[in-house]
């Protein structure tokens, strides 16, 4: 593939009531009057035709918003990177959000069934009467044998003793059984906790792709320019900064 890039001479004329010319270059940025002409080369006829826009009407053609790329893929991951074109980039974040969420109702379902398992197994196992109980019964349940032995240990030393009543009554037939319900107690709570962790990785997902679809913008404005017509288009490079600022304007094809 061969790329011919032809520089935007821009044009001063100190004298009146004359045109300007275009000969063999391929664009011409005419300041004076504000106008942008570009090459047009799609006529039966074989003939040069030259035709005349406002250079904002041209730099919109095709312009990518960094501002909505990086939007919308703070919102969706993967979002901003398919709005610039970038689909393969766009299909990564895309998947990975979906692993993301997946995990974060897996993990959630998981631990809401253990939790009844558990639940159901000291109602069992200990003649738990599982209604209305906080969490701090439920853990209390793993490392005691019963509410007595609890009350005689710890209530008196911290004010918490359980009421003397059938509501919070238990009594485990075994420690095996007590070990077992702490068990199946500690695989709900680790379920909730990578739930939790699919939360985190979903905001970092957000952020990365936020990143990435700012960081394409950027640079396809500077290396790619903007699509202007039939092929051409528009790029600009700017350093103000240094011992010799400088710029320009191109007009970029590409020749199969």
């Amino acid at each position: 593939m061969r790329t011919i890039t032809a520089t935007l001479l821009i044009l001063v004329f100190a004298f009146a009531n004359s045109g300007f010319c275009a000969e063999d270059t391929l664009s011409v940025l005419n300041l004076m009057n504000d106008r942008v002409v570009y090459f047009n080369e799609g006529q039966d006829d074989g003939e040069i035709d030259f035709a005349w826009e406002k250079p904002e009407e041209i730099i919109t053609k095709g312009k990518k918003s960094a501002f909505k790329a990086g939007l919308l893929s703070f919102v969706l991951p993967g979002a901003g990177e398919y709005y610039l074109g970038r689909k393969g980039r766009a299909a990564f974040f895309f998947g990975t959000e979906a692993v993301i969420w997946g995990g974060f109702f897996a993990f959630r379902a998981y631990g809401s069934w253990r939790e009844d398992d558990y639940k159901n197994y000291a109602a069992t196992h200990a003649g738990v009467n599982p209604d209305g109980k906080s969490e701090g019964f439920w853990e209390d349940l793993q490392f005691y044998e019963s509410r007595d032995w609890y009350n005689v240990i710890e209530g008196d030393r911290f004010g918490g003793a359980y009421p003397e009543s059938d509501s919070y009554y238990w009594k485990w037939d075994s420690d095996a059984s007590r070990d077992e319900y702490r068990s199946i107690r500690n695989s709900s709570e680790k379920a909730f906790r990578n739930s939790s962790f699919m939360l985190i990785a979903a905001g970092l997902n957000r952020v990365i792709s936020f990143v990435d679809a700012i960081r394409i913008a950027r640079s396809m404005k500077k290396t790619e320019g903007w699509d202007i017509y039939g092929g051409w288009r528009l790029k600009y490079d700017a350093k103000p900064f240094g011992r010799n600022p400088s710029a320009s304007v191109q007009l970029v094809k590409s020749l199969n």
